[in-house]
């Protein structure tokens, strides 16, 4: 116990006069380092404002005009590269432990070099979507490449190519053998893809929706089986929210190979349906309920008014059968019911105006005398 103990203790002894030893020698380096690192921790922010107001300043002067609020996730990237930099220039400068310690010198330029490739990579990473929706705002509306979805699209698809190159870069800063990885990684994606083949069709499902478009993101979708408002466009589903609030998964072969209405396309929509009016409506009467509707159709700033239809359709079992038919302007399911609402209540006043009355399923017996 006795030699533990004093083994111990010489361990002890020679590490601790080896670290007085190397901070008695390298005092003058060591507290050149540690100010350094203190200012550098000072004036980072100053120096990542700087730097975002400068990028601000040459952005606004062209059609890009990217917000300043945006480019807040700038600065850590921003206040690491200016610390790291900072303490490489410092370090690099202290002659003595650079030639005392060719090891530690080695240690800091790897992990510098690997700080700066991961401020780099965090930066393009973060800014694909700022930069993807500067670019949104400076488009030709009436051009079919850069639409919502599959600026959306792109860059899910450049975030994940950067990931990739992010890790092999890193994994090539600690000595991997980036191409024997590349050429494994090459002979798997064989029998990766044979193992994926629902996936492998549902990725190229995704791509058909994006270069087609039959839909895009907040659109009003109907199939078989399948309604709601488009949500989300991945590589291998699409999001649909129902009008049940429910959230809906679909894989993209399904709906690539299925019938789609895409109600959200229309430019008008169509309104048509009969009401019965009572026999003991005039034929006077009738023309006059007519005519009045259809005057109500024509100025109503909501329908189109050259499809504006009134007529008597038939004369049915207990009622005399009107059609109304129009198309309004207004597509979305909500404002077509407003439409059709007021359109219900001025046939109410109109029918009452001129003393008549819905008719409603009645049979009339008659009894003859004997």
């Amino acid at each position: 116990m006795e030699r533990l103990i004093y083994a111990f203790s010489a361990i002890f002894n020679n590490l601790f006069y080896s670290i007085y030893d190397f901070f008695a020698r390298y005092f003058a380096n060591i507290f050149i380092l540690i100010i350094v690192f203190i200012l550098a921790h000072i004036f980072k922010s100053y120096f990542a404002n700087i730097i975002i107001n400068f990028m601000h300043r040459l952005t606004k002067k062209t059609k890009l005009n990217v917000e300043i609020s945006s480019m807040f996730f700038l600065k850590k990237p921003l206040r690491l590269i200016f610390v790291s930099t900072l303490m490489f220039i410092s370090f690099m400068a202290q002659k003595t432990l650079i030639t005392d310690y060719p090891m530690m010198l080695a240690f800091v330029r790897k992990f510098y070099r690997l700080a700066i490739i991961l401020c780099v990579i965090y930066f393009i990473y973060t800014a694909i979507p700022i930069i993807m929706e500067a670019f949104s705002r400076i488009k030709n509306p009436s051009s079919t490449l850069l639409d919502d979805t599959l600026m959306m699209f792109f860059t899910k698809i450049i975030k994940v190519v950067i990931f990739v190159i992010a890790i092999l870069i890193v994994l090539g800063e600690f000595g991997v053998n980036i191409n024997g990885l590349i050429t494994g990684v090459g002979l798997g994606g064989l029998t990766f893809a044979l193992a994926a083949q629902d996936t492998a069709s549902n990725i190229f499902g995704g791509l058909v929706i994006i270069s087609d478009k039959p839909f895009a993101v907040g659109d009003w979708i109907q199939s078989d089986s399948i309604e709601g408002v488009v949500e989300d466009i991945s590589f291998r589903s699409t999001r649909i929210r129902t009008f049940d609030d429910a959230m809906l998964v679909v894989p993209n072969s399904t709906l690539s190979s299925a019938s789609i209405t895409n109600w959200s396309k229309m430019n008008k929509r169509r309104v048509k349906f009969n009401f019965g009016i009572t026999y003991a409506t005039s034929p006077s009467q009738i023309k006059s309920i007519i005519h009045d509707i259809q005057m109500y159709l024509e100025i109503h700033k909501d329908i189109i008014t050259e499809t504006a239809l009134v007529k008597l359709d038939e004369f049915a079992e207990s009622s005399i059968s009107i059609m109304v038919t129009f198309y309004t302007n207004q597509t979305s399911l909500f404002e077509l019911k407003r439409v059709r609402e007021e359109v219900n209540y001025e046939i109410l006043d109109i029918l009452q105006r001129h003393n008549s009355s819905f008719a409603f399923p009645s049979t009339s017996v008659y009894m003859e005398n004997l």
